[in-house]
């Protein structure tokens, strides 16, 4: 699977790569500005990421400096291959002839076994406000997170309403014995499919809903001649945790190793010149393991320190942890 390239502009029909994640994030009130051939996504304040994902970019520091102080932003994160920044693996797959044969024998199993008390369908947007709200809630609490536009009712109904004003983004289900266990929200983008939420009903992941909702999701996309590529997110730079990875490969995704490169805001740029500061993070992240926080803190510092500045060693996986 080759993913795209910085002069890959444009999707069929001339509109530019990105610009339906681009509506979606904006309908669902999140912060989008264009620079450099790119849409950027604030998905944590004053942190913007590129968009799509398995876009490889090369962009110059000066004019990306640029860009930032215009946007008041204080960080990017961007895919490459020909820059600097710390290894990575976006996950891929080609839909065309996906099949049964495509999935490990352990999963192939499973969604044999699931398939026959599963109903796999469209949802519209009346029925994921009704019911998904709850799988939303009981999926956080098994995850340990929170998060308000799954979580808080006005934010559901915000993000529910940007489903519904966006004709790219779908919302595919899984029920069992009538109910919601398992569902996805995708954005087509050109020719990608992008996969980009799902949540699981912790009562019913032992019923193998969710692997057969993402074998169905797969078959579905491969009736499409259209589609080049589908995408389902990337390793995350917080370690330790692979299962994800296993269970992506597993079901045919294939990572493409690529570089993440992390750049701040030039007011910033001493943060990253400075090791002590990135050594004082690191320390503290040290003392307690545990806090996610301090170690994305650390993570981020010595990604922007290895995108200004060279290295990376090779590409390899880095682990990622559960996805929405």
């Amino acid at each position: 699977m080759i993913a795209e390239t910085a002069g890959e502009t444009a999707r069929p029909g001339g509109e530019a790569r990105g610009a339906a994640l681009a509506r979606f994030a904006e309908a669902r009130g999140h912060r989008v500005f264009e620079a450099l051939g790119v849409f950027w996504e604030e998905h944590q304040p004053l942190r913007f990421m590129a968009l799509p994902n398995q876009r490889w970019l090369d962009l110059d520091p000066r004019e990306l400096g640029k860009a930032l102080r215009s946007a008041r932003a204080a960080a990017v994160r961007y895919f490459t291959q020909a820059q600097p920044g710390l290894p990575c693996n976006v996950f891929v797959i080609s839909p065309a002839g996906y099949s049964l044969a495509r999935v490990h024998g352990t999963h192939r199993k499973l969604i044999r076994r699931g398939l026959g008390r599963t109903e796999c369908r469209i949802l519209d947007p009346d029925e994921l406000l009704a019911l998904g709200l709850e799988v939303n809630l009981d999926a956080m609490a098994r995850q340990g997170r929170f998060e308000p536009e799954f979580g808080e009712p006005a934010r559901w109904k915000r993000f529910v309403s940007a489903v519904r004003r966006c004709p790219e983004v779908s919302v595919l289900g899984a029920f069992v014995d009538g109910r919601l266990a398992s569902y996805h929200v995708n954005c087509r983008d050109g020719d990608w499919l992008h996969l980009l939420y799902k949540m699981n009903r912790t009562e019913d992941l032992a019923r193998n809903a969710a692997v057969v909702l993402d074998f169905w999701e797969l078959s579905r996309a491969a009736e499409d001649p259209g589609l080049r590529g589908a995408e389902c997110g990337h390793a995350s730079i917080v370690g330790g945790f692979d299962g994800l990875h296993f269970y992506k490969t597993q079901m045919g995704f294939e990572p493409v190793p690529a570089r993440l490169a992390i750049r701040l805001h030039p007011a910033l740029q001493p943060l990253v010149a400075n090791r002590f500061t990135a050594g004082v993070a690191t320390a503290l992240w040290k003392l307690r393991p545990a806090h996610r926080g301090l170690e994305r803190a650390a993570r981020m510092l010595q990604c922007a320190q290895v995108s200004a500045q060279g290295g990376g060693g090779p590409n390899h996986d880095a682990g990622e942890r559960e996805r929405r």
